[in-house]
């Protein structure tokens, strides 16, 4: 295996004159966690779980490719989101395959939540993966519960205990045969006041025993929407007493950039508009192989305007890009009616070939559940041809945002009645 001081995260004198580049080929998640809020088509915030455009692994070489005349200074790759790289598995399995038999001399790494790892380490470790990193917020399944609010996992939702019962055991496998088999594992800990703040030096314990090689303790980032979002964040000097009594047990990492999904070039640099631009015009392209999903879906009242809210749509209209670059109609498909089960996973299904879904307005529990499956909701309003000629050119579509945000009602709490 190669020194792990051209690695970026791994060593903190190597993260001076080596980058890393993150493809954000995974917007699934199989968790949710109480300070966590994926967010796409943002360039104004540095966190994990940003990004401003999804790609395909496909376009992820065609990306790297040129990134790395751009960036000799890369020597990683990474997969980081915005959701759980075993999440999205076969993306991030095929990702690696397709760049490592152009790069072969890159690092390869993955950060994940641990869910699935047990699942797909054999084989991504098979593929080239030098480096992984394992986010564990509890070894403790009662503090682990305050933590997670649900963990989706064999199809089936767990909450409480029994979620993260079942998220733990699946981290310290995988944690297990990640080292069994040489890679070098990082294990990310977010430091929540009053939750888990105090039990950070019980995880530096038994990740250092079972072989991690570093421990990244990062302070809470507080995010609206979440259910954290309005803690205090760890000051500065909290953090370094949590690592200095850490420190035992694993090697403590310093220099972490709290790295976006996209993030590219050395860490504490920030993406360049250059950078930003290059993979939303790359996440466009529509000669890739293989590309899952190539229609937007539009909710109008009459065909000419996207002018109704998700949630009170009943009928959306389907459009595609035709080869001479023109907007068309191919079909109109019927949205489940308002209080069925699992509303917005049956309509997830129904838009499964659809990337975008535009609407004039939607709630958090569909932004959640499409953006899970890897579909964004645009909130947009204006005429649908402009917008889809904006959409698919790869400009902002930030002049077709409303002015003021949709007021949804009682019936907004998430129990699939109106408009969610």
């Amino acid at each position: 295996m190669k020194n792990t001081i051209l690695h970026p995260c791994f060593d903190k004198n190597g993260s001076k004159h080596a980058g890393r580049l993150h493809l954000p080929v995974a917007p699934k998640c199989n968790i949710q966690c109480g300070f966590c809020n994926r967010t796409y088509d943002c360039v104004n915030e540095s966190r994990p779980g940003v990004t401003s455009a999804i790609i395909t692994p496909h376009q992820a070489l065609l990306y790297t490719q040129e990134m790395l005349q751009k960036m000799p200074d890369i020597t990683t790759i990474g997969i980081a989101g915005p959701g759980d790289a075993f999440a999205n598995g076969d993306e991030t399995l095929e990702t690696i395959e397709l760049i490592r038999n152009v790069f072969p001399e890159m690092f390869f790494c993955v950060s994940t939540n641990g869910l699935a790892l047990p699942k797909y380490i054999s084989e991504i470790a098979d593929a080239g993966l030098t480096h992984l990193t394992i986010t564990i917020n509890a070894v403790d399944p009662e503090i682990g519960a305050e933590i997670y609010q649900y963990v989706h996992y064999k199809k089936h939702h767990f909450t409480g205990i029994e979620g993260a019962e079942i998220l733990l055991a699946n981290q310290l496998e995988g944690l297990r045969i990640a080292v069994s088999k040489d890679i070098k594992v990082k294990i990310n800990s977010v430091v929540i006041p009053g939750v888990n703040d105090h039990h950070i030096i019980d995880i530096a314990r038994t990740i250092g025993e079972l072989g991690a090689v570093t421990h990244n303790c990062m302070g809470l980032i507080t995010v609206k929407d979440t259910k954290f979002g309005n803690k205090k964040a760890p000051s500065p000097s909290e953090i370094n007493d949590i690592r200095a009594k850490a420190s035992p047990f694993i090697s403590q990492m310093t220099h972490c950039g709290r790295c976006r999904a996209d993030a590219a070039g050395l860490i504490h640099k920030q993406n360049s508009t250059e950078t930003l631009s290059l993979l939303n015009s790359i996440s466009q392209k529509s000669d890739i192989p293989n590309k899952p999903r190539t229609l937007s879906a539009v909710a109008s009242e009459e065909g000419l305007l996207i002018n109704r809210h998700l949630g009170e749509t009943e009928e959306f209209l389907i459009y595609s890009l035709s080869d001479d670059g023109k907007i068309q109609l191919i079909e109109k498909r019927t949205a489940p009616k308002e209080g069925t089960p699992d509303r917005w996973e049956d309509l997830s299904r129904i838009l499964n070939d659809c990337s975008d879904i535009f609407v004039s307005g939607a709630g958090s529990t569909p932004k959640t559940v499409l953006g899970n499956n890897g579909q964004t909701i645009q909130i947009v309003e204006g005429l649908i041809d402009n917008v889809l000629k904006s959409h698919y050119k790869g400009d902002s579509l930030k002049r077709f945002q409303p002015l003021g945000s949709h007021s949804c009602g009682a019936s907004c709490s998430g129990n699939a009645q109106g408009c969610m």
